[in-house]
């Protein structure tokens, strides 16, 4: 017996993209990490300054 697919949260289902940003005024850069769900559209990010 197979477990019914009914259970949406998958890993496969979460999308990540990443994006470097670079200011040229003070030269501090900082990544955008986004995590988006391709089923419920719902949105995870953070943001990392170094």
């Amino acid at each position: 017996m197979t477990r019914p697919n009914r259970y949406p949260y998958t890993k496969s289902q979460w999308e990540e993209e990443n994006v470097d940003y670079f200011t040229y005024e003070d030269g501090s850069y900082f990544t955008s990490h986004v995590l988006k769900n391709r089923l419920t559209r719902e949105i995870k990010s953070m943001e990392v300054k170094r």
